[in-house]
């Protein structure tokens, strides 16, 4: 599935799908053909599950949610022995994702459905409310191919950024290659460059900490989530505040709504750069602050937790700096 993200997030650059209604229909109908294969030949929603990359960013992303689903397992444990919430019922069939519900541990697993809701007859199943990015610090289960996606994410989206920027131009001299096999061979030095600094930081506050590096990669990793997604809204943004402004002259030129036809909307450019600013700093303070409470869940002093907090601390900080550079050249020039 990391595989499956970071191929989209560099075909779409490679292939300039935004400027190209044809290249994206063709790859919106290869994943419809292959979702359908799969969903042919194996159970429940397996494609969003495994393989689907934007099913994957979806799942990663749900980490930092506000809400979540979760079973109260005192209950499944005393009065449930028919797992309708798993197995399904006569009116409804089981979890999608193929989930019993006291075993959820992760929104990456659940799609908000509500399917073990109305299934299960104890209701035991509830939708709460938490803090955002509390399942990331809380996590049980760490595995390094998620941190390896969220560090990925960043990377690839620092180097569609990159791509539009004056001085890649000069990196043809140095790579005398055609545009895609030298962005390909840019997004891979960018891949590995980020992610040799996630495991050089791992390295340092795993032996600060005396725990196992694998899993400091992991947490660590993890924590720089809220970093990505706010970093992917900030490029985004732009897209949806300027095209946004245009749709109610193209209603007013294309369906004759009289209503938008003396509505014209502007946004200086100041403002869609004080909203990027702003989601950036909010995205690198909040995985800050996972990462301290990582540390406190080391149960070390206080002067420990700051020494093994500052690698990732100053990994995030240089990655924030790299993205608020990147989106003022790309947006900005």
């Amino acid at each position: 599935m990391a595989g499956a993200v970071l191929f989209i997030i560099w075909f779409e650059t490679a292939t300039g799908i935004r400027d190209s209604p044809f290249t994206l229909g063709v790859l919106l109908s290869i994943m419809l053909a292959s979702a359908i294969l799969v969903a042919v030949i194996y159970e429940r929603q397996s494609w969003c599950h495994y393989l689907c990359g934007l099913g994957g960013v979806a799942g990663v992303l749900a980490k930092t949610s506000i809400v979540e689903l979760r079973a109260d397992r005192n209950v499944c444990i005393s009065q449930c022995g028919s797992n309708e919430c798993f197995l399904g019922t006569t009116a409804n069939e089981g979890c999608p994702f193929g989930q019993a519900g006291p075993r959820l541990h992760s929104n990456r697993l659940c799609t908000l459905c509500g399917t073990c809701v109305k299934n299960c007859p104890h209701g035991a199943i509830n939708l709460n409310l938490r803090v955002p990015g509390s399942e990331i610090w809380e996590i049980r289960h760490t595995n390094a191919g998620t941190a390896f996606l969220v560090i990925g994410m960043i990377g690839g989206l620092f180097s569609e950024m990159v791509s539009k920027m004056p001085f890649y131009g000069s990196i043809s001299m140095v790579l005398p290659l055609s545009p895609i096999p030298r962005f390909t061979v840019v997004f891979i030095a960018v891949l590995v460059a980020m992610n040799v600094m996630l495991v050089l930081a791992a390295q340092v506050s795993s032996r600060i900490y005396g725990e196992r590096f694998r899993e400091n990669y992991s947490r660590h990793g993890l924590a720089l989530l809220p970093l990505a997604l706010t970093a992917f809204m900030a490029f985004h943004i732009y897209y949806l505040v300027n095209l946004g402004v245009q749709l109610p002259t193209l209603l007013s030129h294309n369906f004759d709504f009289a209503v938008f036809r003396g509505l014209i909307v502007t946004v200086p450019p100041e403002v869609t750069r004080f909203i990027q600013l702003t989601l950036i700093y909010v995205g690198l303070a909040w995985s800050l602050i996972i990462m301290y409470r990582l540390g406190r869940a080391s149960r070390e002093k206080n002067l420990k937790i700051v020494a093994g907090l500052l690698p990732h601390a100053a990994l995030a900080l240089f990655l924030a700096l790299l993205l608020l550079e990147a989106t003022r050249s790309f947006f900005y020039p």
